[in-house]
């Protein structure tokens, strides 16, 4: 009992004398982790979900939903883009799938082709 008592005994010294570790950072790690850092800064998006209420190769036609829809819903920003051959509109910038489906339940009514789709939104503003 006392050989288990002793050897814990000097474990215990041995760990709390030498067991604090140095950490050595490489200069180039540091410059790598800020440049992630800056990055991610610079950054204006991120992987998110939106509801898309239009498609089609009318300009004229996809702006006039847009407008409609930001009259109709203010509160959910709506984005018209374009991808050979046809005009897009899409609103809301959600996180998560269950955030863009909240939306999809409020908007269904007044747009039937209406569905979730993943894009890049724009990160909130602080």
């Amino acid at each position: 009992m006392r050989k288990i008592f002793l050897c814990a005994l000097l474990f215990s010294i041995v760990v709390n004398v030498f067991g604090q570790p140095t950490v050595n950072v490489d200069s180039q790690l540091k410059k790598l982790a800020d440049r992630h850092v800056a990055y991610n800064k610079a950054k204006k998006s991120s992987p998110g979900y939106r509801v898309q209420i239009h498609f089609g190769n009318a300009r004229q036609k996809a702006q006039d939903i847009k407008t409609e829809c930001e009259s109709m819903f203010p509160n959910i920003p709506a984005y018209l883009t374009y991808q050979a051959p046809n005009f897009k509109v899409r609103i809301g910038d959600c996180k998560t799938r269950w955030e863009a489906a909240k939306i999809l339940e409020e908007v269904k009514n007044n747009f039937d082709v209406a569905f979730i789709v993943k894009d890049e939104i724009a990160l909130p503003k602080l």
